[in-house]
């Protein structure tokens, strides 16, 4: 990250406006909240007046107020949704596999 001449630091994305959901051992939440994001490291979490007062991002986004959740990762899907993928159909007028 390089210093700008505002002495803010750049980031790709800075995320703002967001109703800011941590994951820290506090539970914090800030209501008006910013992200900020480094390739694929999150380097700052918290109030958006400060996060916005230490990064410029070359990408901003504004959350409107939704949810905003850094670090969470939800990785699962729905087994029954990939293992019958063409075996049921919603066309009404097709049979399913196996009748």
């Amino acid at each position: 990250m390089s210093a700008t001449g505002s002495g803010r630091q750049d980031c790709d994305i800075l995320v703002q406006n967001g109703f800011v959901i941590t994951m820290d051992g506090a539970r914090t939440v800030y209501p008006v909240g910013a992200v900020a994001i480094e390739g694929r490291d999150i380097v700052a979490v918290g109030c958006e007046r400060e996060v916005a007062a230490r990064y410029r991002g070359r990408r901003v986004l504004d959350a409107g107020g939704a949810p905003v959740h850094p670090g969470l990762i939800d990785a699962h899907y729905h087994v029954t949704m990939h293992l019958t993928r063409g075996a049921v159909t919603v066309d009404p007028n097709q049979r399913a596999v196996g009748w």
